[in-house]
């Protein structure tokens, strides 16, 4: 199995993740796993879900590092639509 990365810690307000103009393109790939991480345990979904953490982690780093590199559709847009 391999070693989960690093999230990307900061002083954040989460209540801006609600923000339907949330900045997205101000945060690297790492930030914005960290945040979809906070969405996701801020709605409950890891646990009622079961999903393990750690896990979850390694899935959204390799989507980031494999995504398609383009001028629109790349991870800051996978995370607008999430």
């Amino acid at each position: 199995m391999r070693r989960v990365e690093e999230v990307e810690e900061e002083e954040f307000d989460e209540n801006r993740l609600d923000d339907y103009n949330f900045p997205m393109l101000e945060y690297t790939n790492k930030q914005l796993i960290g945040h979809a991480l906070t969405i996701m345990e801020k709605e409950n979904y890891l646990s009622s879900l079961k999903i393990n953490k750690s896990l979850l982690i390694n899935l959204l780093n390799d989507i980031t590092r494999n995504y398609n590199v383009v001028p629109y559709h790349h991870f800051t847009h996978a995370f607008s639509v999430f």
